[in-house]
This record gives structure tokens, C-alpha cells and sequence, in this order.
């Protein structure tokens, strides 16, 4: 028997690509896709949405060539399903916060070239009498070749009794209402 995370994966995916559809309750959306493959190209891509307006960019660099391009950002969830190929899948609870020292550190513990996809948006509302609330996920997933044992992914884990004050999704944090904007 393996564990695995790869529901929370496709959870994560189909969440960012219900808020990069632009249909959406939030003022603002702030959202980035890093992709590590295993294939030596490492993606970003990066994108705002405010309103009916968004702006996104997406690059491609070659590791080997040490080449970067351009890529289509529309093809950003696409270039994240990818990373299902990976026999096991695990969500990182770990320290680190940028996709090259996950990579690094992972590497340390298995040297079978694993891969990471980190994912983040940040959704701004406003709510009714002008409370503001901050909608964030932030996630990291490592995939590796093999299947992975029952309890093997909780090694990236910061502490398993407690919430990750990073590692994230759909963490909701609320503001004070404003005392002249509520009193009308």
C-alpha cells in the first residue's frame, strides 16, 4: 500500500484553473505555477487578474542549455498536469520556500531526480461593509519515479501535530472591519 497525494494535487490544479478562468468574486488574483521537471526544464509562470483584466507571462528554461524562451502562460495548467506522470507524489510540509531549494533538499534524501511543482495564488475580496479578505494557497508537491511506502512523505513534514505556517490552500485571513465604513 502506498500513500500518496495525488487528489490534492488535481484539488489544487482545478482550484487554480477555476481562478485563472476569469469568472471570478475576487478584486484581485495573484497567481504562479513552478514547475521543476525531471526533463530539465523548469517552468514559471506568473499572472494577475484584476476585474476583467488579467496580464500573465510564462517562461521555459532549458537546464541543459541554459536557455530560456518564452511560453504561453495559457498553457501553464497544462504544462502542471504533466507532473501526474510521476509514480508518487508527495505534498511538501517543509521549511524551505522557493522550488530549487525543495529540489535541493529532496535531492539530498532521494538522488532519482525527482521533480516539484509548487503552486500559489493570493485572491483579494471585498466583503459587504468593507471587510477584506486574503484568500491563499500555497503548495508544494515532489513526484518522484517510485511509489512511495505508507509515511514516506512525511518526511518533508515540519511537524505533523501542527498547521504548516506556509504550505497552504484556501487559507482565509480576514480583516478588521472599519469602524467608519461599518457605522453606515
Amino acid at each position: 500500500m502506498t500513500e500518496d497525494y495525488r487528489p490534492e494535487f488535481f484539488e489544487t490544479i482545478q482550484s487554480l484553473a477555476e481562478l485563472q478562468d476569469g469568472v471570478s468574486r475576487y478584486d484581485q488574483i495573484v497567481w504562479k505555477i513552478e514547475y521543476l521537471s525531471r526533463s530539465g526544464h523548469w517552468f514559471n509562470y506568473y499572472g494577475i487578474i484584476r476585474g476583467s483584466r488579467s496580464c500573465s507571462i510564462g517562461h521555459d528554461y532549458d537546464v541543459s542549455s541554459g536557455l530560456p524562451r518564452n511560453v504561453d502562460a495559457e498553457t501553464s495548467i497544462c504544462t502542471a498536469l504533466d507532473f501526474d506522470a510521476n509514480n508518487g507524489i508527495a505534498a511538501y510540509r517543509g521549511f524551505r520556500k522557493n522550488a530549487t531549494d525543495i529540489l535541493d533538499e529532496v535531492q539530498a534524501f532521494d538522488p532519482d531526480i525527482p521533480e516539484v511543482l509548487r503552486l500559489s495564488a493570493e485572491c483579494r475580496e471585498t466583503m459587504p461593509r468593507g471587510r477584506r479578505v486574503t484568500v491563499v494557497t500555497d503548495m508544494a508537491f515532489v513526484g518522484f519515479k517510485r511509489h512511495l511506502p505508507v509515511g514516506e512523505p512525511r518526511l518533508f513534514a515540519n511537524d505533523k501535530n501542527l498547521p504548516s505556517l506556509v504550505w497552504c490552500r484556501g487559507r482565509r485571513f480576514i480583516s478588521a472591519l472599519d469602524f467608519e465604513t461599518s457605522a453606515v
